[in-house]
C-alpha cells in the first residue's frame, strides 16, 4: 500500500494510478514498456486534504520483496475531478521507495 495526500477547495474525486518506467520494469520483470503498478481512488464530499491509498499490483509487490537491496522509483499521477463539472487537475510526483 502506498499513501499520498491530496488537497483541493472543492468537493470531488481522486484517481491516483502509479507507474514504472520501462528500465525499471525490466530490472524488477514485471514487464517491458512502462508498466502500471496499482490504482487508488478517493471521494472527497467537502473541500479537504485526503490521504489517497493506492494498492500496488500483485506482481510488483512480490517484485519488490525480492529486490530489497536497491531503490525503486515510482511515477505517482494523481488525477482531481471536480462534481461541480470544471475540468479535471492532474499532477504528477514521483516517489522513490528505499529499502
Amino acid at each position: 500500500m502506498l499513501s499520498v495526500f491530496a488537497q483541493a477547495n472543492k468537493a470531488g474525486r481522486y484517481s491516483a494510478k502509479a507507474t514504472v518506467d520501462a528500465k525499471t520494469a525490466k530490472r524488477l520483470k514485471v514487464g517491458r514498456r512502462t508498466t502500471s503498478a496499482g490504482t487508488g481512488r478517493r471521494t472527497a464530499t467537502a473541500p479537504a486534504r485526503l490521504k489517497v491509498n493506492i494498492k500496488l499490483t500483485r506482481k510488483l509487490r512480490a517484485a519488490l520483496k525480492r529486490n530489497r537491496k536497491r531503490a525503486v522509483k515510482i511515477k505517482v499521477a494523481v488525477t482531481f475531478l471536480a462534481s461541480d463539472g470544471t475540468g479535471a487537475v492532474r499532477k504528477t510526483i514521483t516517489i522513490k521507495l528505499k529499502p
